[in-house]
């Protein structure tokens, strides 16, 4: 991902990527993380402007690393959600 690309963009690439429509020539895969370990998990959704409940073990896409001041990730989720939760609980999978 190049540091320049505006988070609209990558949800673009994402959109592509869930639906196979990607141009291996023009566009990249985005790789997916899951939630570490089991349960449930209360992130804040930046569309709703509240905290979220998701479940562990959720498939996500990290869309931007170190997002505001406290360091926390922002991620996108399957359910279309925009959410930010801090970098540990995510394990890198690649591209499944």
């Amino acid at each position: 991902m190049g540091p320049e690309m505006k988070i609209a963009d990558i949800i673009k690439m994402i959109a592509k990527q869930l639906s196979g429509k990607i141009d291996p020539d023009v566009d990249f895969l985005v790789p997916e993380y899951t939630i570490r370990g089991s349960g449930d998990l209360f992130c804040y959704n930046l569309t709703e402007k509240m905290f979220s409940k998701v479940s562990r073990s959720t498939l996500v896409f990290a869309i931007k690393e170190n997002y505001n001041d406290t360091g926390k990730t922002l991620i996108y989720t399957y359910s279309n959600e925009l959410l930010l939760i801090e970098p540990e609980e995510l394990v890198y999978i690649g591209y499944d």
